[in-house]
């Protein structure tokens, strides 16, 4: 057992690197990935929603194409959140990394997960990370240092990590930095 090493996933820091930093957009989370059923992104929708009750400027830009989008597209009318979410589809990589870079935080409210990959390319780009406690993401967040780790399905407690991060923007620079060195290692 001691002598088993892993070795996680990596990026190309150069290419993150080379795609200028846009501007920050303002109490904006973003969700990169697959939307599925064991990604819950349900979930990151009914987050909002509450954040929305006392904070009505958050926005939500969702990343990514999949069986649930029209589901995920008819909630979003359900609850009256036109305004506060916006689906993008399948973007292209570069275009993917600014609208990351772009945001305040990325949130994984995904029950499954063999690594996380996208966590690691958020801290690539300085930004936090918020995801359900599972296997693989584990690896890649250290609670309390670098982002935060939700239990599962969680929605409230998922709504206040997103809320005190886009509140407290010390926090979540500390969290970006740490994200960034623990990648830079990778």
């Amino acid at each position: 057992k001691e002598r088993i090493r892993v070795i996680p996933n990596g990026v190309d820091l150069k290419l993150f690197d080379s795609i200028k930093q846009p501007e920050k957009e303002k109490r904006t989370i973003v969700y990169i990935g697959r939307i599925i059923p064991h990604k819950h992104v349900e979930d990151l929708v009914n987050a909002i929603n509450i954040i929305k009750e006392n904070r009505g400027d958050v926005r939500l830009k969702i990343i990514g194409g999949g069986q649930e989008v029209d589901k995920l597209v008819h909630l979003v009318g359900q609850l009256r959140l036109e305004r506060n979410v916006r689906f993008f589809g399948s973007i292209d990589y570069q275009d993917l990394i600014r609208e990351m870079k772009k945001s305040e935080v990325l949130v994984l409210p995904s029950t499954r997960e063999g690594f996380g990959m996208v966590l690691v390319e958020a801290f690539a780009c300085n930004v936090p990370c918020i995801a359900y406690r599972s296997d693989g993401v584990v690896d890649v967040i250290d609670d309390g240092k670098n982002g935060y780790l939700v239990e599962q399905r969680d929605i409230g407690k998922l709504a206040e990590k997103i809320r005190y991060l886009l509140d407290n923007k010390d926090v979540a620079r500390k969290f970006a930095r740490a994200g960034r060195i623990k990648t830079e290692k990778y």
